[in-house]
Formats: structure tokens, C-alpha cells, sequence
């Protein structure tokens, strides 16, 4: 079983083992946790069971999984092109909801 979230507050999820050295968890909706700029990051834990025995969660609480807010766009420029042109276009987003540096962005 997959646990995200902090003691008390955590959600079980059925993991599905794919090889000795892979399993697959379908990740709950967000928590609600710390937020900064759009990112909610909760620990992560693998259990044989809902119980408070983990089996692995790296003893110093460093595996966490994060959460990104979609990014809400303020502006793009140019506002229009030429239909028979390639056009460099500029997105900016709003204050708090960052692109969190994505290399790529897919439209």
C-alpha cells in the first residue's frame, strides 16, 4: 500500500507491484499541507498494511511527493499573428502560480 500525507492525515492507496524493483501508485487528490507557490508536498510512505508500520520511508521522512496548483495565466503576447506565420508567443502567469521550471510546456 502507497501512504501520502502526514500521520493522522494520510490517505492508503492499493499499489500494484510491476517487477522486483517497481510498483505503481495512483496518486489521491492534493492534501491540504505546507503551500508555497502553488505546491503542496506531503510525505510518502510504502506499508504492507494501513497500520502505523511503514515498510519503507527512508528513516529521515525525505520521500515526499508534490503537488503543483495548475498555473493561472495573467498574459500572453503578442494577441495576434499572421495565420501563414510562426510566432514566438509569451506566457506569463500569475503571481503565486508559477510554472514551477518546466522545461517544456505541451499545447
Amino acid at each position: 500500500m502507497c501512504k501520502f500525507g502526514f500521520p493522522g492525515k494520510s490517505t492508503v492507496v492499493y499499489g500494484t507491484v510491476i517487477n522486483d524493483h517497481m510498483i505503481a501508485c495512483a496518486t489521491p487528490t492534493a492534501h491540504v499541507g505546507p503551500r508555497a507557490l502553488g505546491v503542496s508536498t506531503v510525505p510518502f510512505r510504502l506499508t504492507f498494511n494501513s497500520a502505523e508500520h511503514d515498510v519503507m520511508s527512508l528513516g529521515d521522512s525525505s520521500m515526499h511527493y508534490s503537488y503543483y496548483s495548475h498555473p493561472k495565466i495573467q498574459d500572453v503576447t503578442p494577441k495576434q499573428a499572421f495565420a501563414d506565420q510562426v510566432t514566438l508567443l509569451t506566457v506569463t502567469s500569475a503571481a503565486g502560480y508559477d510554472f514551477n521550471s518546466s522545461k517544456e510546456i505541451l499545447f
